[in-house]
């Protein structure tokens, strides 16, 4: 993203090749990167923290546990402003940087200015246009369009972050790689399914996830057809500590009710906000991939007193409007 004074930013790699602290340090960005870089940031303790974030604080992932993620790092000393973008970077005679942002031109001295605004794929060195047939790009993302990685142009296709839709993770852009030369040169069929693939964001307060947010259920499903299992819990590791006291992790399962499998409510989705999240959902990733079902999973005897466990003994729905606070182990 192009603005005045863009050129004294850094980025989340320039940041662990800094040979002194970056003291008061402005963030821009909301995505993974961002918060995780303030998150690590914050706790060097080193210099305030302030990420400026354009919307929402990753705006694709569920917004109950994100919510949560945010209130953590909040509470622990990363200021988050909404709603805002800067305007300009200005270097002062001291060597600091003059951040001027949001509407009301608010102007903040900072010693470092980190951007992870996220990337957009450079398709210019390609000569796609040199093709015999059109290759279809998103006009919004500006990535390739693709059925199988398989691009407009049939002998031609895409793998990675540059294909629309798919996550930008390195495992992701593997596998699809390998089944697509399976695919190519082993008479496999076997392709990656995108909507299960489970992945965390290593935040102060991890985020771990899998399949459909709830918003995204709806959608797909119709709101009268989704519901959510959710619980607000202190994990034991806390409950000797008092900097945790006023915290709380959080898990929900937004489970489909078929109205052709009458009592049958499949697992869509698995959210969590809590230590380990990473860990917990890379477990219950392959059970979503499966078809888990909801009355499958609280079958399951969770093994105590572990975080994975929440999810094998959550009964509480959003839709009945009971309190989610967990009480007792």
């Amino acid at each position: 993203m192009h603005r005045v004074g863009g050129e004294y930013a850094i980025t989340s790699d320039d940041i662990f090749m800094k040979e002194t602290s970056p003291g008061k340090t402005c963030v821009i960005g909301a995505g993974y990167v961002a918060l995780e870089c303030a998150g690590f940031l914050t706790g060097l303790h080193q210099g305030e923290v302030t990420v400026l974030v354009r919307s929402t604080p990753l705006r694709s992932f569920d917004k109950d546990v994100v919510n949560y993620v945010q209130d953590y790092m909040m509470k622990k000393g990363t200021k988050i402003i909404t709603g805002v973008q800067p305007k300009s970077i200005t270097k002062l005679p001291s060597g600091r940087l003059l951040v001027a942002y949001g509407d009301d031109g608010v102007k903040e001295e900072f010693d470092t200015v980190l951007e992870a605004i996220g990337r957009t794929p450079d398709l210019s060195g390609l000569n796609l246009s040199a093709l015999n047939g059109v290759v279809k790009i998103n006009k919004t993302s500006g990535k390739i369009i693709t059925t199988n990685e398989q691009t407009s142009v049939p002998h031609v296709y895409a793998i990675g972050d540059i294909v629309h839709g798919a996550p930008e993770l390195t495992p992701v852009a593997i596998l699809a790689g390998q089944l697509l030369a399976k695919r190519l040169f082993a008479s496999s069929k076997e392709t990656i399914e995108y909507h299960t693939i489970a992945t965390a964001v290593f935040t102060p307060l991890e985020l771990g996830t899998v399949g459909l947010s709830e918003i995204e259920a709806q959608e797909k499903y119709g709101a009268s057809n989704v519901d959510c299992y959710v619980s607000s819990f202190t994990p034991l590791e806390w409950t000797i500590a008092e900097q945790y006291t006023d915290l709380s992790g959080f898990a929900k399962i937004v489970v489909h009710m078929d109205a052709e499998k009458p009592g049958v409510q499949r697992v869509v989705g698995m959210h969590i906000a809590s230590p380990n999240a990473g860990e917990i959902i890379q477990g219950y990733g392959l059970a979503v991939k499966k078809g888990l079902t909801y009355k499958e999973l609280v079958s399951m005897v969770g093994i105590h007193p572990t975080v994975g466990e929440e999810f094998t003994t959550m009964t509480i729905t959003k839709s009945s409007g009971a309190s989610i606070a967990k009480t007792g182990c």
